[in-house]
């Protein structure tokens, strides 16, 4: 054993010289490469090839590898198809030397992606600690892995990060600024999501092998909501709040050669970056709360307040999404109006003459849209204002709302209505 972690030490470290030594780089590998325009994302597909994969090396070390009892399943066998890789993702068929040259390009990925200190000494470090996750996933055991996931429209002052239940966001690894890109069709990536998640794969030589994972090995989606409404809950301007885009993810293996990455549909237009520093503890508080509270009842309230927030194009279309929101927090099957607008203004006012005046305002934001679902024309100020007004009560319903906690949240959306309005004070 000593044997192969030396000879794949000597074999990183030969690998990492010959890297840093100057060398033909194709030309044009920004421009439309993968379909993205994105320089960061451009880079991480680049970044694992910078190296020469026919090293002579990465074969010989296979054989020895690949030799040892615990690891000799996957060795190459006369006759047989090489094992396929299965993972959350899918998977494809990998020779031995395909997952030593796996165990380079990995680490490359994660130092680039989790900005790890470019040195020699961290390649070995990132190189070893996947042979031994290559080793646990042998054995059938979970193994360690790094989702990653771009952010854009967000940014963070360097040297920060803001730690979620979802993983740690830091700023993007910086590039140069003069690649080829359009920031309107292809919002740029400004920050990073990273969790390292313990993840089931295995090795299947049959020609045709059936996916089997269960459940518990689907990748969790649901942050890609959750996190984006955290950041609306927390923003300073409840009319006008801070919805960052995720862009793209992968999962990195950590000797899987070859990596996918998932693309998430961009909206025509990007906004300015907004820069996070400011609402750091803010932010990871109801990262905790949304985490803590979030249950399938207010899925649909949770996902239209990010879509009417991030909707910059079509206003008409924010205001149907952010009163959708509350009629998926406080909708009834009778009065619709009148009782989702009460409980929402005994919700947000303790006032009772202020909650009059806000209770007939949000009847009149109803109304409104209203008009535009029966295509009836409404001035463009009034759907902006409108479209506003909603937005703000959204935010600060669900802010009260996820305070209130899971148990609350599990109840229907009358229940709640119920809750507010006959035992509220």
């Amino acid at each position: 054993m000593s044997d192969v972690l030396t000879a794949l030490t000597q074999l990183a470290v030969s690998v990492y010289r010959e890297r840093a030594q100057p060398k033909h780089v194709a030309p044009e590998i920004f421009g439309g490469f993968y379909g993205s325009e994105d320089p960061v994302l451009q880079m991480g597909m680049h970044h694992p090839s910078m190296f020469l994969i026919q090293n002579p090396a990465i074969r010989d070390l296979a054989e020895i590898v690949f030799s040892e009892p615990d690891l000799a399943h996957l060795a190459a066998r006369e006759g047989d198809l090489d094992p396929m890789l299965l993972g959350p993702r899918g998977g494809g068929r990998m020779s031995p030397a395909a997952f030593i040259t796996g165990l380079l390009s990995a680490a490359l990925l994660q130092m680039y992606y989790l900005q790890l200190p470019e040195d020699e000494g961290t390649f070995v470090r990132v190189v070893l600690d996947g042979f031994e996750e290559l080793r646990r996933a042998a054995r059938g055991e979970l193994i360690r892995a790094q989702a990653i996931t771009g952010i854009a429209r967000a940014t963070l002052p360097k040297g920060t990060q803001i730690s979620t239940p979802w993983g740690v966001i830091r700023p993007a690894p910086p590039v140069s600024t003069e690649q080829i890109h359009d920031p309107i069709l292809h919002p740029r990536t400004t920050c990073i999501l990273a969790e390292s998640r313990l993840v089931r794969v295995r090795f299947d030589r049959d020609p045709s092998p059936q996916d089997s994972f269960g459940e518990l090995d689907a990748e969790p989606y649901l942050y890609t909501i959750l996190f984006p409404l955290a950041c609306a809950l927390a923003s300073k301007e409840t009319a006008k709040p801070v919805v960052p885009l995720l862009t793209w993810s992968t999962l990195i293996l950590p000797f899987q050669i070859g990596f996918g990455y998932g693309m998430r549909l961009s909206p025509l237009t990007s906004p300015a970056a907004v820069n996070l520093g400011g609402m750091i503890e803010d932010l990871e508080e109801w990262a905790r709360i949304v985490d803590r509270s979030h249950t399938p009842s207010v899925d649909i309230a949770a996902r239209r307040l990010v879509s009417a927030s991030s909707n910059f194009m079509d206003r008409g279309n924010a205001l149907i999404d952010a009163v959708m929101v509350w009629e998926n927090l406080v909708g009834t099957s009778s009065e619709v109006t009148f009782r989702v607008t009460a409980a929402l203004a005994k919700m947000l006012e303790s006032d009772a003459t202020k909650r009059r005046a806000l209770r007939k305002h949000l009847a009149k934001i109803y109304g409104i849209r209203s008009r535009i679902v029966h295509a009836v024309a409404v001035d463009t100020s009034a759907v902006d204002d409108a479209c506003s007004d909603a937005i703000d009560v959204a935010v600060r319903a669900l802010r009260v709302a996820y305070g209130k906690g899971r148990e609350w949240l599990e109840l229907t959306s009358e229940e709640r209505a119920d809750n507010i309005l006959l035992e509220w004070p």
